[in-house]
């Protein structure tokens, strides 16, 4: 949201009432103020026949679940006109310019996938108008700029009260989205408020695009008080404007008593203004440029972490930088100002804020892929769906299905990525049977049989007939496969848009010209995800061209039975369905349900006082109780996977907060004292819980 120096004065003055200097704008409010009756939204239909009226009074009156459902955002924003201020002004007849009182309650459960659109959200654009208290949860949304999970465009409005849970916000790139402006409550922001919000958040933005917050993203002339934010921003290549609350505060009057904290932002090559707290803030001191100094008062930035690849500038715990319009001059056709934007900052506390930027040329994964020594890949669908493999994937399956649907289950997940038809024919099949289970192919392609990832960024390929290749690779940046195609997936449309690190190789070597890395690793997640080919372009389609429906992943050569048995099992616990319990897996808890006492002695003194319980019900869900706190809500899973009866199988428990299944082997046994004992053996220690009476 840029404007040349005339058009920011004018903009100071006159933007909140540019919807009455106009014949359209004025009838709009006319019919607001004479229109007081209050409307309520008890379910998903009366929410969405809001966009029928946009000029009325809402209130919520009870928790509204749209069941995964694509979401039409309540109003859109329509220019009123292509220069200058009437760019920035949407027409009121399309705008939501009425009230919302959420009262309260929940919106859960929706995705927007509008990759090619501008200005999403739950309310697309909104004008004039107050809306918020409310929460809006389990998020999903895809699109080019101004795109949020509450708000897309916020034009002198103000949005308070509003709790954003489990939100991934994807933004791709487009001829509008230059200026970017993603938020997880205000996509872009003009002439407005944001005030006592809070936002957990999850935001990617592609090369070359700006202005990210967890808060708001491109907010000019926008106040945000009393509003925390956590989760994460994953940037590419030539951004610029990211931070926890804000992408951009240019022009806000404050930003006060504001929380970024356990934030992790990451950002590619040649980013720059980019804050723990903002991107870039402020005002001019010039006093006829009418745009106020920011003051930023009172607020906390604590354990945020921000990683920057090469050429990296302008980056602060607190505010990355104020805004050097001069650098934007070129690109923008501006006219500039001498002196960057001020602010003030003061009573501010940052801990544990973290800068690290990258030395020399970045390398993207590929150093973590090929480790200390070098690291060789056998396809990891080849050792996986191995016969004397089967019963990783079963125990898993069944604690979750039961035993009776274990097997199927196992047999459709282990299909849909099992194909060997990828590429020209995989694309006819499927054109000529859309009905059909889309299936990948996961194998090797073109005689690979190892591939050996080398310190030196050398690759070698062993192939099928014995014979080896040695290339040089040099990392030339992180590109998208699959930008802009959909795929249905348990009953939803979903983006299937992912970056890899992509290397090229320094002289001619055919199919391994090019190898696309995921950033997947053995360390993380046992495995890691590529492709590999002759063409940069084509190997960036996902359903189209001579790589369609294909991605290899490897399995180091070295790895034990344990490190395949956990990656098996995320595998599996990544693609389960845990909407319910079946009866089965209900009947396979009953041992568990109670109250269970943690046996804290084996962890020293300093737990001598600590009290740590969970609880089971009959239908499975539990909770953990900490000193009277609860730190955990979740759904609990049973398998007797070793010899039936002798107490000692699989356990698994699905968190309802952070939406991530885990396993741990476990067993159930009688002490000398007749107290039952439960035992959980995770990757991160032993701990034994006593059943209370």
């Amino acid at each position: 949201m840029m404007m040349k120096k005339n058009e920011m004065i004018l903009a100071a003055s006159m933007l909140c009432i540019a919807l009455g200097i106009n014949a359209s704008a004025a009838e709009a409010e006319s019919d607001r103020s004479q229109n007081t009756e209050v409307i309520e939204i008890a379910a998903a239909d009366d929410l969405k026949a809001v966009n029928d009226n946009l000029s009325g009074h809402y209130v919520l009156t009870a928790d509204i679940d749209l069941e995964g459902e694509e979401w039409t955002p309540i109003g859109t924003f329509v220019q009123m006109g292509e220069e200058g201020e009437e760019a920035e002004t949407p027409d009121p007849a399309c705008a939501f310019t009425g009230t919302f009182d959420g009262q309260g309650y929940t919106i859960s459960n929706f995705t927007i996938n509008q990759p090619e659109n501008w200005a999403l959200g739950l309310f697309g654009c909104i004008a004039n108008t107050e809306i918020g208290n409310f929460n809006v949860d389990n998020v999903q949304v895809d699109g080019t700029t101004m795109a949020s999970s509450v708000v897309g465009y916020s034009f002198c409005s103000t949005v308070s009260d509003v709790k954003l849970s489990n939100a991934v916000i994807t933004a791709h790139a487009s001829d509008m989205s230059a200026e970017g402006m993603y938020g997880g409550i205000v996509g872009a922001g003009m002439m407005s408020r944001i005030e006592n919000c809070t936002a957990e958040a999850d935001i990617v933005i592609p090369d070359n695009t700006a202005n990210v917050g967890l808060i708001g993203g491109g907010l000019e002339l926008t106040s945000v008080t009393g509003s925390s934010a956590s989760g994460s921003i994953t940037a590419g290549n030539n951004c610029y404007g990211i931070g926890g609350i804000s992408g951009c505060g240019f022009g806000a009057e404050e930003f006060t008593d504001c929380a970024a904290e356990n934030i992790m932002i990451e950002a590619g090559d040649n980013c720059f203004w980019i804050g723990g707290l903002t991107g870039y803030a402020g005002g001019f001191e010039e006093e006829e440029a009418g745009i106020p100094v920011t003051d930023i008062t009172g607020c906390t930035i604590k354990n945020v972490t921000i990683w920057t690849g090469k050429g990296a500038d302008g980056i602060s715990e607190i505010v990355g930088a104020g805004f050097f319009m001069e650098g934007l001059a070129e690109t923008y056709g501006m006219e500039c100002y001498a002196n960057p934007t001020a602010f003030n900052v003061n009573d501010c506390i940052t801990e544990n804020v973290m800068i690290e930027e990258s030395e020399g040329d970045n390398n993207g994964v590929f150093t973590a892929i090929a480790g200390e020594n070098g690291t060789t890949y056998e396809n990891f669908f080849d050792v996986t769906l191995a016969e004397e493999n089967h019963e990783l994937w079963y125990n898993c399956t069944a604690a979750i299905t039961g035993e009776s649907a274990a097997e199927d289950t196992v047999a459709f997940m282990q299909g849909y990525i099992s194909s060997e038809m990828y590429g020209e024919e995989a694309i006819a099949y499927y054109n000529e049977n859309p009905e059909a289970q889309t299936v990948f192919d996961c194998f090797y392609i073109n005689g690979l049989k190892l591939v050996s990832f080398n310190p030196d960024n050398t690759i070698t390929v062993t192939l099928e007939d014995g014979s080896t290749q040695t290339h040089t690779y040099e990392y030339i940046g992180s590109y998208n496969v699959g930008e802009g195609e959909t795929m249905v997936y348990m009953g939803q449309e979903i983006s299937v848009a992912f970056p890899c690190d992509v290397y090229k190789s320094t002289d001619e070597a055919g199919e391994f010209n090019y190898f696309f890395l995921r950033d997947d690793t053995m360390e993380e997640t046992g495995h890691i995800e590529f492709r590999y080919g002759k063409n940069l372009e084509e190997l960036q389609g996902y359903f189209t061209g001579p790589y369609a429906y294909w991605l290899t992943a490897g399995f180091d050569v070295d790895a034990d039975e344990e490190t395949l048995k956990k990656t098996v099992e995320l595998f599996v616990l990544e693609n389960m369905d845990y909407s319910s319990h079946t009866e089965e897996a209900l009947v396979q808890i009953s041992d568990l349900i109670g109250t269970w006492n943690a046996d804290l002695s084996p962890f020293g003194e300093e737990y001598a006082d600590t009290e740590l319980f969970f609880t089971i019900d009959e239908k499975g869900h539990g909770i953990t109780m900490m000193d009277g706190a609860q730190t955990a809500d979740f759904e609990a899973y049973l398998f007797d996977s070793g010899e039936k009866g002798d107490g000692a199988g699989t356990y698994i428990a699905y968190s309802n907060l952070e939406n991530e299944a885990e396993a741990a082997e476990y067993t159930l046994e009688t002490n000398e004292a007749g107290e039952t004992v439960l035992t959980l053996y995770a990757e991160d220690g032993v701990i034994s819980y006593k059943k209370a009476a």
